[in-house]
């Protein structure tokens, strides 16, 4: 459909896209700060888009194709952004394991959400068109209402209930993608520390490795990476079941040489120096 409103939201719809795409590749350290600052911005784009709907009179077939075609891919993405942040916020304390099984659970949850709503689904994807003035058009259908709580709020004025319930499955479907994303990462991380790992081998006691793993944690040496991030990460690369590193911890601050580890591996250490400074290769 080529008419002047319609154009107005579609370069606008590019617009957005780019600068959203642009901000998503520029990833900081902090996934939640950046799917924060992406929402920032999607709102704006969302209240222009406000602007341009209620700017001038739209007439019904316009009204469907906007709230079919387009506004569900705005307001998409901002439950895309809205869930990656409630993702992230979850699982930046979990160690990886922890961090894959909260994938899985919610991927379970977004494909009950789809089959809950396939009927919606299954019109759009056959190309249907019959029920497009009860779904998309305010003038004779569906009276919006707020939906999923915290994700959207339908304006009458501004969208309908079913161009709502599509933001949302589109939302979740890009939210599902970048949920595989992150879990393949995460089994790329896992494999390629299995393949080091079969290199090596811990062969002091586990009390070494819990004083060993809480060394490097209060070292600082992986920022602000929970110790039982860098505790899996160590048992992993040295082929080490992990034992419940509290526990032993707690036994290593009462005996009466609390860094035994590390007080031999720093000797060990300046004496291969010292043999170094002797014998330089």
């Amino acid at each position: 459909m080529e008419t002047a409103i319609v154009k107005k939201i579609e370069i606008l719809l590019e617009e957005m896209n780019q600068d959203v795409d642009s901000m998503a590749e520029k990833e900081s350290e902090s996934r939640v700060r950046d799917a924060a600052t992406v929402i920032t911005k999607l709102m704006e784009y969302i209240k222009r888009l406000d602007d341009i709907i209620l700017s001038g009179s739209i007439s019904v077939h316009e009204e469907i194709f906007i709230f079919k075609n387009l506004r569900p891919l705005f307001d998409g993405r901002l439950v895309q952004f809205q869930r990656i942040l409630e993702f992230e916020q979850a699982s930046i304390y979990l160690d990886l394991v922890s961090r894959k099984d909260l994938i899985q659970k919610t991927l379970r949850s977004l494909e009950q959400y789809f089959q809950e709503n396939l009927e919606l689904i299954s019109y759009l994807e056959m190309g249907h068109s019959y029920l497009d003035s009860f779904y998309f058009s305010n003038s004779g259908g569906m009276e919006p209402a707020m939906i999923d709580d915290v994700y959207l709020f339908c304006d009458k004025r501004l969208n309908t209930a079913m161009s709502c319930k599509l933001a949302i499955i589109k939302g979740y479907n890009w939210f599902s993608s970048y949920l595989h994303t992150v879990g393949e990462e995460g089994e790329q991380y896992f494999k390629s520390l299995g393949n080091r790992g079969k290199k090596l081998k811990w062969v002091f006691s586990k009390n070494d490795f819990v004083e060993y793993v809480y060394l490097i944690y209060s070292s600082g040496a992986f920022g602000n990476a929970s110790i039982r991030d860098v505790a899996d990460v160590l048992a992993e690369a040295s082929g080490i079941k992990m034992p419940n590193p509290y526990r032993i911890f707690q036994a290593i601050r009462i005996r009466r040489n609390r860094t035994q580890f590390t007080d031999r591996a720093t000797g060990n250490l300046i004496k291969l120096m010292d043999e170094t400074d002797e014998n330089p290769r």
